[in-house]
């Protein structure tokens, strides 16, 4: 996603991408809750970064290194908040020790 946002400037096409990509991946995956939900990941990773590139926050390397490391953070809640749910905030907490 970090190299096509140097190439692609117009809004929306990041994430239009990351959406195509997870309905062609992950479908076939044998949980489908697991599948959706990392789905959903990239789908919120691909339209924080197309909002922070458009936001011309800056153009220099840096930048796009910060946005693309904020994005690949975005793209773990949706599995966290699944699995915080799934084993309850202390399972959860003991699943990292």
């Amino acid at each position: 996603m970090t190299t096509m946002s140097f190439i692609v400037t117009r809004f929306g096409r990041i994430a239009s991408m990351t959406l195509i990509a997870v309905l062609i991946t992950r479908i076939i995956r044998q949980q489908l809750i697991e599948g959706l939900l990392v789905g959903l990941g990239y789908i919120f990773a691909g339209l924080t970064l197309d909002l922070l590139i458009n936001a011309k926050g800056g153009e220099t390397l840096l930048y796009y290194m910060i946005v693309a490391i904020m994005s690949g953070i975005v793209v773990f809640i949706p599995w966290w908040i699944w699995k915080i749910y799934i084993l309850t905030p202390m399972g959860f907490l003991l699943l990292f020790p």
